[in-house]
């Protein structure tokens, strides 16, 4: 192949690791979730988790520290809550924020998992960091785009695990899951 002269050319090894990366990942892939003998929900950073275990881990922390509240900012194009995770200890607004968001590419599971290993961290293990909550509010979506997600982790088996967009639908579009690519979707000098 063309990038295959190329590497060469400039000198750079390469070689192949896994010939169909597709099959590697229905043959291999952590789905669906495993449910787990916890009390109080099912999240842990071992595996990619589903929507509802992200939100129902969500609820946990809301009902256990008192400087958690959840908050659904919208709905997605079919519907699914978008949820925020507000961690502002003496009230949100009244600090600095930082935002995090994930999951903006529906077939990049890693990008929840680190969102949520982030939160995990800043509010279970605060006693090691005090003043990262203390000097700022937190705000953590955790899946910017819950439609793609839950399509990439149903559509395992079927073959549509590497699904980016949402799942918006366009009129006169005849793909029957046209998209939207959400990172691409702001206007010139957006932020």
């Amino acid at each position: 192949s063309l990038l295959q002269s190329w590497i060469d050319k400039i000198g750079l090894g390469w070689s192949v690791i896994i010939q169909d990366v597709a099959s590697f990942l229905k043959e291999n892939e952590p789905f669906p979730t495993r449910r787990r003998n916890m009390k109080e929900h099912n999240m842990d950073w071992d595996d990619y988790h589903a929507l509802d275990d992200i939100y129902g881990w969500f609820d946990y922390l809301e009902r256990k520290f008192d400087f958690c509240q959840v908050e659904i900012i919208g709905q997605s194009f079919e519907n699914r809550d978008m949820k925020v995770m507000k961690v502002c200890k003496g009230g949100c607004g009244n600090k600095p924020a930082m935002w995090i968001d994930s999951g903006i590419h529906a077939r990049e599971w890693i990008s929840p998992a680190v969102g949520t290993w982030m939160l995990n961290e800043l509010v279970e293990n605060n006693t090691a960091h005090p003043e990262l909550i203390d000097m700022l509010d937190w705000y953590f979506l955790p899946v910017h785009n819950p439609d793609g997600y839950y399509k990439t982790r149903q559509e395992v088996l079927k073959g549509d695990r590497f699904w980016r967009k949402s799942t918006s639908i366009y009129n006169g579009v005849s793909c029957e899951r046209h998209g939207t690519d959400l990172n691409r979707n702001y206007d010139y000098l957006w932020g």
